[in-house]
């Protein structure tokens, strides 16, 4: 996966007065997946208006004596929406985001927030 071709996207913040999530209508990249911004205070909501369940897979930059730390998988059910994280500053790649792929894109949605 060519995560460094990923497209990003705009972390939005939570507020106290509030954060409507009506833009929750981004489509995520079939391709080269989607990345966000985040401050280890990061989610990926998540949108599944599909018939089937899909998985979200968030990759994992780190190793542990030289192996690959497993990637986070998410099954997110058909017609679910789901807020997966918040992401500690572990998952950040050198760029200070989150990269993340999608088994499915069609009738799904997304958007990032944070606190």
């Amino acid at each position: 996966m060519a995560y460094s071709s990923s497209v990003a996207l705009t972390t939005k913040t939570i507020v106290r007065t509030g954060l409507v999530l009506t833009t929750l209508a981004i489509t995520p990249t079939a391709t080269h997946g989607n990345k966000f911004w985040n401050n280890g205070k990061t989610f990926l909501m998540v949108n599944n208006g599909s018939g089937d369940a899909i998985t979200v897979t968030i990759n994992t930059p780190s190793q542990v004596a030289g192996l690959d730390i497993a990637e986070l998988t998410v099954s997110v059910a058909a017609g679910a929406r789901t807020a997966i994280g918040p992401f500690t500053t572990d998952f950040n790649q050198n760029d200070g985001y989150v990269w993340a792929t999608f088994s499915a894109v069609v009738d799904v949605t997304i958007d990032a927030v944070t606190l």
